[in-house]
């Protein structure tokens, strides 16, 4: 999708171009100024658009990142470890959840069909948790 991204405003990009050539030529021969210039003006802006988007498009691709099955495997290692540290160490979770969990969290008791429970609503964050696990792709 990238890809085909970068080829249609390649390709935009060259046909401005070539717009502005026209309209260069055409003020050189003695065209209609004003709209001629505002005709150059437009193209111009788009022009730097077009470039601002493709510039975007090489960054993306230099800082790609990978999620292959090495990837998913180790934050489920990692995650696997916290739960079964919560069972183990009730006091060592709490402390990691005081780090994990952003603000309050709010406990609202529920009922339906299936019987009563509760909905838990809040904000938390994996800090460092998973530091390290992602990598960049070198560019090439």
């Amino acid at each position: 999708m990238t890809e085909e991204r970068r080829q249609r405003l390649t390709g935009e990009r060259e046909r401005l171009r070539n717009e502005l050539g026209r309209h260069a030529e055409a003020i050189a021969t003695g065209g209609p100024l004003p709209a001629i210039l505002e005709a150059l003006k437009a193209r111009e802006e788009r022009l730097a658009d077009v470039n601002a988007q493709v510039e975007h498009l090489d960054g993306l691709s230099r800082t790609a990142v990978t999620w292959g099955d090495d990837v998913r495997g180790e934050i489920c290692v990692r995650l696997t470890d916290c739960q079964a540290l919560i069972g183990r160490q009730p006091v060592v979770a709490r402390q990691i959840l005081r780090k994990l969990l952003v603000g309050r969290f709010v406990m609202t008791p529920r009922e339906n069909a299936a019987g009563r429970y509760y909905e838990i609503t809040g904000q938390a964050s994996y800090g460092t948790l998973l530091a390290g696990v992602v990598g960049l792709v070198p560019p090439g």
